[in-house]
C-alpha cells in the first residue's frame, strides 16, 4: 500500500486560519461563515476551483468528520487518491 500525503492536522489548521479570516469580525467566529464566503476563501486563498470548493464545503457540510475519517482511512487502504470525480 503506497501512503499519501495525508496531513489531516496541518490541512486542519490550514483551514481553520482560513476561516478565521474569512469571518474575524462575525459573531460566532469561523462557526459562522457561510457557504459563499467559504467558496471564495477557498478559491482565494486554497487555490481550489469554485467548482471544486463547493463540492469540499457541501462533503464536509453533508457528511461529518465521523463518515469522512472512516472514507479517509478506507481511500487510504485502497490506494485512491483523486477518486472518480477528480477533483
Amino acid at each position: 500500500m503506497i501512503q499519501r500525503d495525508t496531513d489531516v492536522v496541518g490541512l486542519t489548521k490550514e483551514y481553520g486560519t482560513l476561516l478565521r479570516k474569512s469571518a474575524p469580525l462575525t459573531p460566532g467566529g469561523a462557526e459562522a461563515v457561510s457557504r459563499d464566503q467559504l467558496v471564495i476563501s477557498l478559491v482565494e486563498s486554497a487555490d481550489w476551483t469554485a467548482e471544486g470548493a463547493a463540492a469540499l464545503a457541501k462533503v464536509a457540510e453533508d457528511y461529518g468528520i465521523f463518515m469522512l475519517r472512516n472514507a479517509l482511512a478506507l481511500a487510504i487502504a485502497l490506494d485512491i487518491e483523486d477518486g472518480r470525480l477528480g477533483y
